[in-house]
């Protein structure tokens, strides 16, 4: 099995990001002018891990892999992706199990019964794992 510290150097570069890079985090502008905010996320990672969150937010959205398409193929007008394809898909997985830490603790802190929170975690977990 594959390890995160394993896998590092596929997924490219280290520097400052946004961290929280979703469609509710930017406005764009006729189509040329970006402006990110709610920048309480920001973090030195990968940089590629910016763009692994669209890509996990996309993955759920009803257009999908058509979506994933157009922002990649974008993305590649103006520079080349910082890393392969798969190593997106691994970061992305990393900011589900993320995303799914941060709620847990958020349910722990706020219920004060901890056995809802435990359900809620259960819940969380098995609504991430592909029905098959």
């Amino acid at each position: 099995m594959n390890t995160v510290e394993d896998r590092a150097s596929s997924f490219g570069q280290t520097g400052f990001i946004h961290a929280d890079f979703a469609p509710q985090n930017y406005r764009c502008k006729r189509n040329t002018d970006l402006t990110a905010f709610d920048l309480d996320n920001c973090v030195r990672h990968w940089l590629a891990y910016d763009l692994a969150v669209a890509v996990s937010i996309l993955t759920r959205s009803q257009e999908g892999e058509e979506s994933i398409h157009q922002l990649l193929t974008g993305y590649q007008e103006i520079a080349p992706l910082p890393c392969a394809r798969e190593a997106l898909q691994e970061l992305a997985k990393l900011r589900a199990l993320y995303v799914l830490c941060d709620r847990i603790r958020a349910d722990l802190r706020d219920d004060t019964t901890k056995g809802n929170a435990v359900a809620k975690a259960r819940g969380r977990l098995m609504a991430l794992i592909p029905n098959k």
